[in-house]
């Protein structure tokens, strides 16, 4: 929270009025009170005498002003909650007439000062001696109206800057949920890959020597990049292609001529930002259930491009037909992104999955465009896993 936002702190030093907005109030009070005195006086034909005294009222009720800070000290320090409410409230009425007392003694003399002659003591002074109490008791009584009125506009304040601060810190509190929540489901995408990384190496490492290094650097640079990016919820889609590309690469080891990789990505997309690690669960999905279940060439296509204002990321699995292509639900991965899309985007972003006969399947994402921080290099539009 930002105190320069705020009149108040909950602090009983710093939580003071803005002298500007105090000044201003009172000075609009005082103005009118001049206004209304003088509109009595001139209803009696009394105005060209009594306008000294009409014009005392501004004085008196801009005094208020400089009370004010003294009121909001008392709000704070007795702020009326229970169980002490009794004591806080006779402590408050102590405070009304002290305050009262002050003020208007300050004003009697300002006002015996400027016109000693003319104004009545019995009407100006809370202390007379006169022994008609109607006038100061009424005067007490108008101060004690006002301790109360301005006592409670500064509880009503500091009451809705309570509730303002709860919503900011729920507002807070359910964004780091999210973002928890979001990297707790990321989380569960890292082993799943790493695993299957590992056990191509096992496989490699005794067929294909060779093979099974670079895989190993693939998977190196992945794990490099995903440590790296391990508390960021959004990433560019730049960068996410760039990790794809290293996956892909690993892939494109396992499988030799049997995968064939087609990138088709419009150049607009690749500053929009993404969740990271969105798109290897869709790779990986059409791998395990395209590639890896038929013979022949696969050819797997990456596409973005934009819609309106939207952002579609696309996965196409082509090939030949293949004999058992899952037909009960999305699975682990793909729940997983759905998961996270709706966590990050509410309704506003959509997983769908479209089987073309068993020839292929399209996994797309949709979601809002939006521009990221560009941190890697501009994605080619090629065929290279590298």
């Amino acid at each position: 929270m930002n105190h320069a936002d705020h009149a108040w702190d909950e602090s009983p030093a710093r939580w003071t009025p803005r002298s500007r907005t105090v000044l201003l109030a009172w000075g609009t009070v005082a103005t009118v009170a001049v206004l209304q005195s003088a509109l009595q006086y001139a209803m009696v034909g009394a105005l060209e005498r009594e306008w000294r005294t009409a014009l005392l009222q501004f004085p008196r009720w801009l005094s208020w002003a400089f009370a004010t800070p003294v009121v909001a000290a008392c709000v704070t320090r007795w702020p009326l909650r229970a169980p002490h409410r009794p004591k806080q409230l006779v402590a408050h009425v102590a405070a009304a007439c002290a305050i009262t007392l002050v003020l208007e003694s300050l004003w009697t003399q300002l006002a015996i000062a400027i016109e000693p002659t003319r104004v009545e003591p019995a009407r100006l002074a809370l202390i007379s001696a006169r022994r008609d109490v109607i006038g100061p008791l009424s005067r007490l009584l108008s101060g004690a109206i006002t301790y109360t009125a301005v006592a409670s506009v500064l509880l009503l304040i500091r009451s809705q800057q309570h509730t303002q601060r709860s919503l900011l810190r729920s507002a807070a509190l359910e964004r780091d949920l999210a973002r928890a929540r979001v990297q707790a489901i990321k989380m569960q995408v890292h082993p799943h890959f790493l695993f299957n990384a590992l056990n191509t190496i096992h496989v490699l490492i005794d067929e294909a020597p060779d093979a099974a290094r670079t895989v190993v650097v693939r998977l190196s640079d992945m794990l490099r990049m995903t440590l790296a990016r391990a508390t960021e919820t959004e990433v560019t889609l730049s960068q996410e292609l760039e990790l794809l590309r290293h996956y892909l690469a690993i892939e494109t080891v396992r499988f030799q001529d049997r995968l064939d990789v087609r990138w088709d990505v419009a150049t607009p997309t690749i500053t929009a930002a993404v969740p990271d690690l969105i798109l290897q669960p869709l790779v990986e999905n059409a791998v395990k259930h395209g590639i890896a279940r038929a013979e022949g060439v696969h050819t797997l296509i990456i596409r973005t491009t934009t819609v309106d204002d939207l952002l579609v990321l696309e996965v196409i699995n082509e090939g030949p037909p293949c004999t058992d292509a899952p037909e009960h639900g999305l699975g682990v991965g793909l729940a997983t992104v759905r998961e996270r899309l709706g966590t990050l985007y509410g309704t506003s972003a959509q997983l769908s999955l479209d089987r073309e006969g068993c020839n292929g399947t399209v996994a797309r994402i949709t979601l809002p465009f939006r521009p990221g921080t560009t941190n890697s290099c501009c994605v080619a539009d090629d065929s290279s896993p590298g």
